[in-house]
């Protein structure tokens, strides 16, 4: 969760962390972000990332790589929608 006014207007702090006071859920501050590296309120040790939109930018990418779709294999990400593609028979296609 990033840090913002909004979301600490609805939180107090304890001696655990921040306490949302609508869920009951305990907050940790964190550093950075995984991608945009701004610090942020976790609520586990294993969270890198801030907001879905940056945990989707890079992990989202990589869970397709290698993936097999029909006779292609997803080789890499070029840019927006347009993905690197191997077929069987050794052509690569971008689509």
């Amino acid at each position: 969760m990033k840090i913002c006014w909004d979301n600490l207007d609805s939180m107090e702090l304890t001696e655990y962390g921040f306490k949302n006071l609508k869920n009951y859920r305990i907050y940790q501050e964190y550093d950075s972000c995984s991608h945009c590296g701004e610090p942020f309120l976790g609520e586990h040790r294993s969270d890198t990332y801030c907001s879905l939109s940056c945990a989707n930018t890079q992990s989202s990418i990589n869970r397709y790589i290698g993936k097999k779709i029909g006779s292609l294999t997803v080789i890499e990400y070029i840019e927006k929608g347009l993905w690197l593609y191997k077929c069987d028979c050794g052509v690569e296609v971008v689509r």
